[in-house]
């Protein structure tokens, strides 16, 4: 699996996350008037973990093959519905999203 990732874009590495996820940020904002998806912004949090993500990534301190292997999902944007349980952020059971008041 590495080897092919490596094959096909071997400059996958070049991306920053912080470039990618301020992309995902606009995107959020151009369209959440009308369609109303994201209930809690952690806007700032995620732009910090994104930098983390590329000093970790520039250091060197864990080659491509690692990182692909042991993380990879590093440096993705992520929404999840708050019907999820996720520490430290609103979680509303899904049926009482069904109640209409």
């Amino acid at each position: 699996m590495v080897a092919i990732i490596e094959q096909s874009c071997p400059s996958f590495m070049q991306v920053k996350s912080v470039d990618l996820v301020s992309a995902y940020i606009r995107r959020i904002r151009e369209v959440q008037a009308i369609i109303n998806a994201v209930v809690e912004e952690r806007f700032e949090e995620a732009l910090k973990d994104a930098a983390e993500v590329d000093k970790l990534v520039a250091s060197g301190s864990m080659s491509a093959s690692q990182m692909i292997e042991e993380k990879p999902l590093l440096g993705l944007p992520f929404t999840s519905k708050n019907s999820i349980a996720i520490r430290g952020y609103l979680a509303i059971p899904e049926n009482q999203e069904r109640i209409h008041c």
